[in-house]
């Protein structure tokens, strides 16, 4: 004669509920945030050359379909510096997948120190950008440093939080 324990029991039921929850809800119970995953240049780079092609890949394929105002009617929300130390590229591709976007033949200033942000993106199935990614590189051997210090004084009471905000997601 067969005898199941409860233990068994519980076991399969709570078998059956976790592929039940995963297949009623597929993308709201475990959703990967859309993010960008790397770039070339990379963050912290040094020694770029002046004529490049910049490199932006992130974890879904992108909505090509989106518009954001900057830099201009453009399905990437992008902060640049201004036209004096960086030129516009000579072509945009996008690698088959959507999830690379290329910027070819930029040219860039010699000697000079460059923050470049990706604040708002859409991926195919939706999501915005969960977080801006922040690209500081240069062209010379060396990214300068800087250090803020300070007191920061309040006419009344003290701040109850404080959060820096660069973008917000369409």
């Amino acid at each position: 004669m067969y005898s199941i324990s409860f233990k068994s029991v519980m076991v399969v039921v709570t078998g059956f509920l976790v592929l039940f929850l995963l297949a009623a809800f597929p993308s709201t119970a475990f959703a990967q945030p859309f993010v960008v995953v790397s770039s070339y240049p990379a963050d912290g780079s040094v020694n770029i050359p002046t004529l490049v092609t910049f490199e932006l890949s992130f974890s879904e394929p992108l909505d090509v379909s989106a518009v954001f105002p900057e830099p201009g009617e453009f399905f990437l929300g992008l902060l640049l510096p201004g036209e004096d130390s960086m030129g516009e590229p000579d072509s945009i591709s996008l690698s088959p997948d959507l999830k690379t976007v290329r910027f070819y033949n930029i040219q860039l200033r010699e000697n000079t120190k460059y923050l470049i942000a990706v604040t708002a993106a859409r991926s195919q199935t939706g999501k915005p950008l969960e977080s801006p990614w922040l690209i500081n590189f240069s062209t010379a051997s060396f990214l300068p440093t800087a250090q803020i210090t300070g007191n920061v004084s309040f006419a009344e009471g003290e701040p109850t939080s404080a959060r820096e905000n660069l973008a917000t997601a369409n």
